[in-house]
């Protein structure tokens, strides 16, 4: 009998009035801290989306501009090794054209100076050969760090995320302990 007083008890108190008012409250609250806890991720999704965007932009016109300024140098030391061959060429052309017209004089002499600037310029192209390799392999050095600075800004990211997380939880928590 006491169990059915009990019973009868409780199904009158949750008609009461304010109770009905404080679960429609709560209902609310509840519904309330759904929509901002949604409104929240999608404005912190945007934000995070934003922020990735700008850096690869960043990290691309960064690239662009090394590659850029690589390929001008490049080409520059390019230019000035190709005139510089071809003032030495030129000048080993008059050199053999004197040396032919003088033929007559010493065409022994003529050819060992001959074989000996063709042994200098073989040489130098080497010389210039490895210089242009050891310029290459800088270059791969420069682009390899490029690389190592795009995954340590990803880390950093990972953690910038991983901290607006855990701050999101505590929010919650102290959500959850001022309706509890």
């Amino acid at each position: 009998m006491k169990m059915i007083e009990d019973e009868w008890l409780e199904k009158a108190l949750n008609l009461h009035p304010v109770n009905i008012a404080e679960e429609r409250f709560l209902k609310y609250k509840r519904d309330y801290d759904r929509q901002t806890k949604e409104i929240l991720f999608e404005k912190i999704q945007r934000y995070k989306d934003t922020q990735f965007q700008i850096i690869r932009n960043e990290e691309k016109n960064l690239a662009k501009t090394t590659v850029f300024h690589i390929k001008n140098e490049l080409n520059m030391m390019h230019n000035e090794k190709c005139k510089s061959l071809e003032k030495k060429e030129a000048n080993i052309m008059k050199f053999l054209e004197e040396k032919e017209n003088q033929l007559n004089m010493g065409l022994i002499e003529h050819n060992q100076k001959a074989t000996k600037d063709l042994i200098i310029l073989q040489q130098r192209e080497q010389e210039l050969k490895r210089n242009e390799e050891i310029f290459q392999q800088k270059v791969k050095v420069n682009l390899d760090q490029i690389s190592i600075k795009e995954k340590e800004l990803a880390e950093k990211l990972i953690d910038v995320e991983n901290i607006k997380n855990t701050e999101l939880l505590q929010v919650n928590t102290e959500i959850e302990k001022l309706i509890n």
